[in-house]
Formats: C-alpha cells, sequence, structure tokens
C-alpha cells in the first residue's frame, strides 16, 4: 500500500496523471489546476480524495468538489458498474471522453433511471464512450444503454468486443438490445 499525492506545488503542469494498472493504496488530488484526464481508475485504489470529494473503492462517498477541467477519463469497473461511474461524472461535470475498461460480474444490475439531477457532462459534454471487454450481457447493454438513451451529445460510441462474438448475428442482436 502506498499513497500517491499530487498538488499544484507539486506538478503545476500536470495534464494527465495515469495511475499503473492495479494501483494500490490511497490517491489524493489536492489541486491540479491544468488536469485535462484522469486514469487508470480502479478498485486498488483504496481510497481516492479528489478536493474534498471522497471516493471508496470506486464509490462516491460524498462529491462536494467538482474538477471542470478534466475532459477525459479512463476507469476500470467490476461489473461494469454504473453507479460508481455516475458518481465520476458528478465530480468532472466537463467530462468529453469516457474509457471503461470491464471486468466481468454476473451479478451485477446496471438498472438506472435517467435524473434531470444526473451530472451536466450527460446534458452538455459527453461525446465519446469506450467500453473495453464488453461481451453484450444483460450487465453490459443496460451499462452502455444508459449512455445510448441519456448522453444527449454522444458522437460516438465504441465496443471492444472478444473476437468469438464477432458475428452478424451477434451483432444485430446487440443494436436491438441497444435501441439503435
Amino acid at each position: 500500500m502506498y499513497m500517491v499525492t499530487i498538488s499544484d506545488l507539486s506538478a503545476p503542469s500536470l495534464h494527465f496523471p495515469l495511475l499503473k494498472d492495479h494501483c494500490m493504496g490511497t490517491v489524493r488530488v489536492i489541486r491540479a489546476p491544468k488536469l485535462q484526464g484522469f486514469g487508470l481508475v480502479s478498485k486498488g485504489i483504496s481510497k481516492l480524495h479528489i478536493g474534498t470529494t471522497v471516493f471508496q473503492e470506486m464509490i462516491a462517498i460524498s462529491v462536494t468538489t467538482t474538477m471542470r477541467t478534466v475532459k477525459v477519463l479512463v476507469i476500470e469497473s467490476v461489473g461494469p458498474n454504473l453507479d460508481a461511474v455516475i458518481g465520476f461524472l458528478k465530480c468532472f461535470p466537463c467530462l468529453e471522453r469516457l474509457y471503461v475498461i470491464s471486468r466481468q460480474c454476473n451479478e451485477m444490475k446496471n438498472v438506472l433511471k435517467y435524473d434531470p439531477l444526473d451530472p451536466e457532462c450527460l446534458e452538455l459534454h459527453l461525446k465519446r464512450v469506450a467500453l473495453e471487454n464488453y461481451f453484450g450481457n444483460m450487465a453490459d447493454v443496460d451499462f452502455a444503454k444508459f449512455f445510448v438513451l441519456n448522453a444527449k451529445v454522444l458522437e460516438q460510441m465504441n465496443f471492444a468486443v472478444p473476437t468469438y462474438h464477432r458475428n452478424d448475428k451477434w451483432r444485430s442482436d446487440q443494436h436491438k438490445l441497444l435501441q439503435v
């Protein structure tokens, strides 16, 4: 376990800290005025402090600080977990690009209804979403469908699909499930 602290004194021009895969411990972002991107956020980070906002094992405990400069987020999510991702979207309200690396979990339920109080980026900013390890199970479909239906300015959604799913029937079924 270790602690990484980012502040404008130690990294005044930091644009995109890339945390190592399976980073363990606590990450604290005190102040980073030029921060434009953030990743790889994973469950291995036991506690993430962004200003006064706190995430514990990817779940927003309190969202009191927002970072409007962050445009890109890379997140590793078990499931994928829509509740966890929504917490990050609230912290980064001007997010334009979201990359989600999914780790499979058959028990995940991603059924959230759109709430007008949901993150600003869904209404005004989020243009690209990329899902890596998309298997097309109901958890994946519900996760993707949330963005298809609610990201008002979404221009592009990319799916990295395992090779054994790359056939016309599977693709056609996914289009129907995603309502595209």
